[in-house]
């Protein structure tokens, strides 16, 4: 057993904040000598200290979802707190090869098993998703000019933001790799005038995608279709006069990087532009086992050194790099307060038909919960200490002269 003392004179060196940990014989002890005080953990079962030396991320997640450790804070306040302090705990790091996630990391994912992947988050249902996304439905980063934004107006500046990186002109064809619930392809055409294809790997993404390009003025300009980009690129040489991808690279897997970068490469027309958007990390290492067990499968976030240098052997060049952290941050605040808000209507579509899929019975419906409230707050706390982080890069094939000179230029919101 790891032991009670080696944890105490572990959490002893924390420098920065301080935290209660209530041990299951009733003792309790703060540890930090100064700084904001985090809240209190409960650790009802020993057996815990064991799981998380094996894998921190994945030990504390499960304890966290089955109750066998409780925080009577903000979790993010926890995670931010650990991470913050991850440094003084080499012995807490643990060992991330943990067998069954490793796929994406050494291993490639096939097309099957990345629609296996897929539907496990994406095709929970519309409804779900609907409890805390905005009503566009964009399930990714927000952009917040002001913190007063709400999330409708920063999800609606991000797709403006993007697509104005893209330089779209009336008549160009664009795709969209993960294209969501839609709202990339359909602002595309109704703003830029041009013809706007997506592709996803989620049923439920095509069904509510195909209903809103119906209801929407550019019906005959969209798109939608069941695909993955490899299958697509085959037969899409060059079709593409701009490539956007939103929050789905980190589905690739590493093994598949150049896989995507090929593809890409070759639906691309000369000159064309791909606007990526993805987490990303200082260092190619395997992620945290909490979210590849239970959220992302075969999931992989990728540095942004090992994309640029994937950038070089197909010849893109890189025109522009941003940084998106704390929007990302801020966008995870608010789906967590609309999800939190919503807690009686996710047990009532768990009883649905898609739950019972993955997550047997009524008795598990808060365990679910659980590890949905972990997994948005805990992100969070991971954007705001740089564990993780949000780019933007765009990139040409080959070299574009016809684009405009300055970041004004770009960047001139009061144009359109």
């Amino acid at each position: 057993m790891f032991g009670r003392t080696i944890f105490d004179q572990l959490l002893k060196r924390t420098k920065i904040d301080r935290v209660t940990v209530r041990y299951w014989d009733g003792q309790e002890v703060t540890y930090g000598a100064s700084g904001k005080h985090v809240g209190t953990l409960t650790i009802h079962d020993p057996k815990v200290l064991d799981e998380i030396t094996k894998n921190i991320d994945l030990g504390f997640g499960e304890a966290y979802m089955d109750k066998r450790v409780e925080f009577d804070g903000d979790v993010h306040d926890l995670v931010l707190f650990g991470l913050e302090n991850k440094e003084l705990f080499p012995d807490l790091q643990g060992i991330k090869a943990i067998t069954g996630i490793l796929r994406g990391f050494n291993k490639a994912t096939s097309v099957k098993e990345q629609k296996a992947d897929i539907h496990h988050h994406y095709d929970l249902g519309n409804d779900f998703f609907k409890l805390f996304l905005d009503p566009t439905m964009t399930y990714s980063s927000a952009y917040f000019r002001t913190e007063k934004n709400t999330l409708e107006q920063a999800q609606r500046q991000k797709v403006s933001h993007t697509l104005r990186k893209l330089n779209l002109q009336p008549g160009e064809k664009l795709l969209d790799i993960g294209s969501g619930w839609g709202q990339m392809i359909l602002e595309a055409a109704q703003t830029y005038g041009v013809t706007a294809h997506g592709i996803t790997m989620s049923d439920e993404q095509v069904i509510e995608t195909n209903q809103r390009i119906k209801n929407s003025q550019v019906a005959g300009q969209v798109s939608v279709a069941l695909e993955d980009y490899r299958d697509h690129a085959k037969n899409h040489v060059g079709a593409y006069d701009k490539i956007v991808s939103v929050g789905m690279y980190e589905h690739v897997g590493r093994p598949n990087l150049p896989i995507f970068m090929e593809a890409v490469q070759k639906m691309l027309k000369p000159g064309g532009l791909l606007l990526l958007h993805f987490i990303t990390k200082h260092k190619e290492e395997v992620g945290g086992g909490f979210t590849l067990r239970y959220i992302f499968p075969g999931g992989y976030i990728p540095s942004v050194r090992e994309t640029v240098s994937l950038f070089a052997e197909e010849r893109f060049h890189l025109l522009d790099a941003e940084n998106l952290r704390l929007h990302y941050a801020m966008t995870l605040d608010h789906w967590a307060k609309n999800f939190n808000n919503n807690l009686d209507k996710v047990r009532d579509l768990f009883k649905a038909e898609k739950f019972k899929e993955r997550w047997q019975g009524d008795a598990d419906v808060e365990r679910f919960i659980r590890m949905w409230h972990l997994y948005l707050r805990g992100s969070a706390a991971g954007f705001r200490a740089g564990t993780i982080e949000l780019h933007q890069l765009l990139v040409s094939k080959g070299v574009n002269n016809h684009l405009p000179l300055t970041r004004e230029a770009w960047y001139d919101y009061k144009s359109k």
